[in-house]
């Protein structure tokens, strides 16, 4: 239940100041790529392609933004304490 504490999550944001802040906005910029990437492709394919093909976009963007989060966390694990 620590992740739910906010002192505990503010310690953390205050040891990784600059990762926290550099991994959140890389976090937000894929979303944001992925969300217009989904809108152009379903403007521009066919409507029994637009279906899978934003699924696969939507699902990469969350391979790509946890494979982001795994790198903030190989990188701070020292200073996180997390094992």
């Amino acid at each position: 239940f620590a992740c739910i504490n906010p002192v505990y999550v503010f310690k953390i944001i205050w040891a990784t100041k600059g990762d926290y802040f550099l991994t959140l906005a890389a976090l937000f910029g894929i979303s944001v790529i992925s969300a217009i990437m989904e809108v152009v492709a379903n403007l521009g394919t066919l409507f029994f392609i637009a279906g899978p093909l934003l699924t696969f976009i939507g699902m990469y963007g969350w391979i790509v933004q946890m494979r982001i989060l795994g790198l903030f966390f190989r990188y701070n694990q020292l200073k996180l304490g997390w094992g």
